[in-house]
């Protein structure tokens, strides 16, 4: 417990921290920004827990992945004791091929009066109303790509532009996520825009195309070029095709570790342009290049090309240009803690992986490759890459192994702890590829348990592997006293300003 003396003037007396009034107490909890922090103090004692939950478990993170939001838009306008202990609201796609975001709404606490029809006037005001009260809200993102019914309306542009102002004025917004395709329209005076103010992001993430932003005339650019510039504190940036082209040469961020050049059907080229403005940034330690253009087959790179580079998720002719490269100036192996690597025409692909010398063989954690593999090659990356923990693989080639085969290259990564995709299941027996067995479900649910356990007991690491019928699910491995079991979770929701392992969902 807690004990706090106090003093009046000879005479001292002690208080627990249950006698401090609730407004003390709500400042303090304001404090603990970890959630894990706030679990461990509720766990402390009953009344610590009444503090915490749901009044801040439910309420530090809000993700609202459905078209009937506006209740919670409700609740918050008529609670704002609760809506400024929020510090992320992410408003986007329930589920994707990339990541998986499932709704967190709070439900403890809503009433009948919440979930009352309002007009979309009513709701909109109650969204800009609550968003301005959020005083500790640090992250913000709006997919408006969404046709959310009420209360939003993201294909209004006037209303996007009302919710750039109140984040602006609110001040603590560190991370933003919108959509050019809606943030501007041709009658609004563009100087005024509240975004030019927000000078303090540390992560900017734009969603759409360069070219459906609807005021890209010369008058504007150097509005635009010089608030990029002005983005100093800059850490995570994901771009639209196209804005290299027309900025490269003025753009630096002296701050940036994380880039992200977006998918599109005017996908960036790998080209001298986005070539210098990656050399400009030797500070980047992750980059994600998700285009579906084919890289060339060779790319001149200068010398000491992304020096810090630590995850890659990309085109595989990309990556064998960065290890070449640094093997052709005899440079220190590149550090690679996480590599994300996409098909490529190459019966060499996992030898080239697996020898080279311009990567080192220790440090890689993560791995996925998006071509399917034979047994040999799951060996030959578990001699290569002895410290993986997570390995992702779409499945295994067709070939005849036995389910031994498969688990004695796995029990070489003694470190690994989650696989992903249907390699598991394809080595395991029960799905397309490996032995491809058809069993009644009693049987098959039989042969999993077994075969987990097995798989289980000789890869002591491992605690998660993918569901091999529900995507976006994990079974847990649980061990007590020798005995496993299982349980089926969630994968763990991300946000947009989060280096996400898309190979690894």
């Amino acid at each position: 417990m807690l004990l706090i003396k106090r003093t009046h003037g000879i005479k001292s007396s002690v208080i627990s921290l249950w006698d401090l009034p609730e407004e003390v107490l709500e400042q303090i909890l304001a404090e603990i920004e970890q959630q894990r922090d706030l679990v461990n103090f509720a766990c402390a004692s009953r009344f610590c827990s009444q503090l915490v939950i749901p009044r801040h478990t439910e309420y530090r993170v809000v993700r609202l992945g459905t078209t009937t939001s506006s209740h919670v838009w409700a609740h918050l306008a008529r609670r704002p004791d609760l809506a400024r202990n929020i510090r992320e609201v992410h408003m986007e796609h329930v589920l994707d091929n990339f990541t998986a975001s499932y709704p967190r709404e709070p439900m403890s606490l809503i009433e009948d009066v919440d979930r009352e029809e309002r007009t979309n006037t009513v709701q909109s005001q109650e969204m800009t109303t609550v968003l301005g009260r959020m005083s500790r809200l640090k992250s913000f993102s709006w997919d408006q790509q969404l046709q959310f019914s009420t209360p939003l309306e993201p294909h209004n542009p006037p209303f996007a532009l009302v919710v750039l102002d109140v984040l602006q004025q609110t001040g603590s917004v560190d991370h933003l996520c919108l959509d050019i395709r809606d943030t501007f329209v041709d009658d609004e005076p563009v100087e005024n825009c509240a975004l030019w103010k927000m000078s303090h992001l540390r992560s900017l993430v734009v969603l759409g195309h360069w070219n459906d932003w609807p005021i890209t005339p010369r008058y504007n650019e150097n509005t635009l070029e010089n608030w990029l510039n002005g983005l100093t504190s800059l850490e995570l940036l994901r771009l639209p095709a196209g804005l290299l082209e027309k900025h490269h040469a003025s753009l630096f961020f002296p701050n940036l570790k994380c880039i992200k050049f977006a998918t599109s059907s005017w996908d960036i080229e790998i080209n001298d342009t986005v070539l210098t403005f990656l050399g400009r940034h030797p500070s980047v330690e992750e980059l994600i290049w998700d285009s579906h253009m084919m890289a060339p087959t060779y790319i001149h790179l200068p010398p000491n090309f992304l020096p810090n580079l630590r995850r890659f998720d990309g085109q595989y002719s990309l990556f064998l240009c960065l290890i070449s490269q640094t093997e052709s100036n005899s440079l220190s192996p590149r550090k690679f803690e996480s590599l994300a690597l996409g098909w490529y025409p190459d019966d060499k692909y996992i030898d080239k992986l697996c020898s080279s010398s311009g990567i080192d063989h220790q440090t890689l954690r993560f791995l996925s490759l998006g071509i399917h593999q034979t047994i040999r090659d799951v060996h030959k990356l578990a001699a290569a890459f002895p410290m993986i923990e997570e390995l992702s693989l779409p499945g295994l080639k067709k070939e005849v192994f036995s389910f031994d085969e498969f688990v004695s290259g796995l029990e070489q990564l003694k470190h690994l702890k989650v696989l992903y995709r249907d390699m598991i299941w394809c080595g395991l027996g029960i799905t397309k590829g490996g032995s491809d067995l058809e069993l009644r479900d009693l049987e098959l649910q039989l042969l999993v348990d077994k075969r987990i356990n097995v798989l289980a007991k000789r890869c002591p690491a491992l605690t998660q592997i993918s569901h091999p019928k529900v995507y976006g699910w994990l079974i847990v491995i649980c061990r007590d006293k020798g005995e496993v079991s299982t349980r089926i979770q969630n994968v763990p929701s991300t946000s947009r300003f989060e280096f996400q392992h898309y190979g690894f969902r």
